[in-house]
């Protein structure tokens, strides 16, 4: 009779350590699992948010469309003179404005951000902005025309 004891006992053990190991496991995949899901939407999140910026500045004048006088005024920031076709003007107004003044009138305080125009042999024409260096970074390129040449207005949003 004490022989079968220790056999169910030792049979308990053996289960509760397998049942153990199978727990540990669950946990360690599902805390994986939340993180790559927690940095897929942070991407998503930052990807969203460069696709609006980008298409804000190549294809709308801003609000109102004199901004470049005085961009503290601006309700929204628009480089162009045509849907793709910048302004001289307002290119030059935004690439001399302050970088934090900026930050603000996207409403990405707790981003940071780069923008650069390139001719097309990657020449940068203009920049502002803080070079990338974040864990979560989106890049995103729109062609577009600037003193009747074909440029590349690229952004980078990062966190």
């Amino acid at each position: 009779m004490k022989s079968k004891a220790q056999i169910a006992v030792t049979d308990l053990f053996i289960a509760v350590f397998i049942f153990m190991i199978l727990i540990i496991f669950i946990v360690i995949y599902l805390d994986t699992y939340n993180k790559r899901l927690d940095e897929s939407i942070k991407y998503q999140e930052l990807e969203t948010i460069g696709f609006q910026i980008t298409d804000m500045l190549v294809k709308s004048r801003g609000i109102p469309p004199d901004w470049e006088s005085n961009i503290s005024n601006a309700d929204a920031i628009g480089l162009a003179g045509y849907d793709r076709i910048l302004s001289y003007n307002r290119v030059n107004a935004f690439f001399d404005s302050n970088y934090t003044e900026l930050k603000e009138k996207f409403n990405i305080e707790r981003c940071n951000f780069y923008i650069v125009l390139t001719a097309i042999n990657g020449t940068a024409i203009k920049d502002i902005g803080e070079p990338s260096d974040g864990d979560y970074s989106v890049d995103i390129n729109r062609y577009v025309l600037y003193q009747n040449e074909t440029t590349i207005l690229k952004f980078t949003i990062w966190e």
